[in-house]
């Protein structure tokens, strides 16, 4: 057996055992993804930090590429071997870089991130218990969420036009999370600058907003959505950053985050995505009390939902949008989330929380 055979194994066989691990074991998760998955994280997010453009984005186009050439060569070889004639192949060179390719991922996946998904929930680390989602409950914390959301977006009203780039939205969010991760101990790690997706518009078919590319460490963001969910988005990604794994968690963690920002944009941007969540939730448990609470709403927040849904339109309910969401679900189950319903869930996180406050 040669020496890359042996590498290979004994990385498979570590990768294996850590997943059983983390599974079988919270304490162990947890103390991995504080002490050791760090130490594969932050160099990855380092490194891809120092280009202008997403290096995973460039790596999945590239691996696509080589998927198509490894199986043309592969079919030219075999029409070849019918036709008994003898030519150069290079499907084996292909083949294995594509296999290369796909064990790196599979490897920096178990060894940087998947323990992310199996730690201490969020609310037991923060030290608040989850409440029972009934009307009165979830009405009281949309009421709370509202009277910020209003405060809010009066301060808006008060300064400039806030026309910021994409950058430095992406900047004013990362001050954010540098302050969340030195108060709250869910954090570990260090938040890099996310970085726009080149095919943001072809993506939007499919519904992803964001993706965080753990084998790049990158905070990736779909820029064709509506600019005042951006922020948001932003700040989940940098939860994944930071050793959030779970969907729902990452959500809640956003709302930390952007709490802690000093740009009303961004705060605006939490409250009110905390606020569509909710009211989304009353609706399906009394309409009467969803539109009482909706009517408090500031105008500013139905603009940009309306405005939003007119813009979304067209991205929404197409064939590349449900599969992508199968893949998705697919995805976050595997990785031991709830699947896409995972991110509805955060909603239980944001009403424990601002009762608790």
């Amino acid at each position: 057996m040669s020496k890359k055979a042996k590498v290979f194994l004994i990385l498979f066989a570590l990768s294996v055992a850590l997943g059983v691990a983390f599974k079988a074991s919270v304490d162990f998760s947890e103390f991995y993804t504080v002490r050791i998955s760090p130490i594969f994280r932050v160099p990855l997010s380092m490194i891809s930090s120092l280009l202008p453009f997403s290096l995973a984005e460039a790596l999945v186009v590239i691996l696509a590429f080589l998927l198509v050439v490894t199986a043309l060569s592969g079919l030219k070889m075999g029409i070849l071997r019918l036709l008994k004639k003898d030519a150069v192949s290079h499907f084996s060179i292909y083949l294995k870089i594509v296999l290369y390719s796909v064990a790196f991922i599979w490897f920096t996946y178990a060894f940087a991130f998947e323990s992310s998904y199996s730690r201490k929930p969020v609310n037991e680390a923060l030290g608040f218990e989850l409440v029972e989602m009934n009307t009165s409950n979830v009405s009281e914390a949309l009421d709370k969420v509202t009277e910020e959301l209003v405060k809010t977006a009066e301060e808006l009203e008060n300064t400039s036009r806030l026309e910021l780039t994409f950058n430095q939205i992406a900047d004013e969010v990362l001050k954010g999370a540098k302050k969340a991760s030195e108060k709250h101990p869910i954090y570990q790690g260090i938040p890099f600058r996310a970085k726009p997706l080149a095919f943001s518009k072809p993506l939007a078919y499919t519904g992803i907003s964001g993706i965080y590319s753990f084998f790049t460490g990158e905070a990736n963001i779909n820029t064709a959505f509506s600019d005042y969910s951006i922020p948001f988005t932003v700040a989940h990604e940098y939860s994944h950053q930071l050793g959030i794994g779970s969907e729902k968690e990452a959500e809640f963690s956003a709302l930390l985050i952007c709490l802690e920002s000093d740009n009303p944009y961004v705060r605006y941007s939490a409250y009110s995505q905390v606020a569509i969540t909710l009211s989304n939730i009353l609706f399906e448990l009394d309409e009467e009390a969803f539109y009482n609470a909706f009517r408090q709403f500031p105008h500013r927040l139905v603009t940009d939902i309306y405005l939003s849904s007119q813009r979304y339109q067209k991205y929404s309910e197409t064939v590349a949008d449900e599969i992508a969401e199968a893949i998705n679900d697919t995805y976050l189950s595997l990785s031991g989330d709830e699947g896409v319903i995972s991110y509805s869930l955060s909603s239980q996180l944001y009403v424990a929380y601002f009762l608790k406050e």
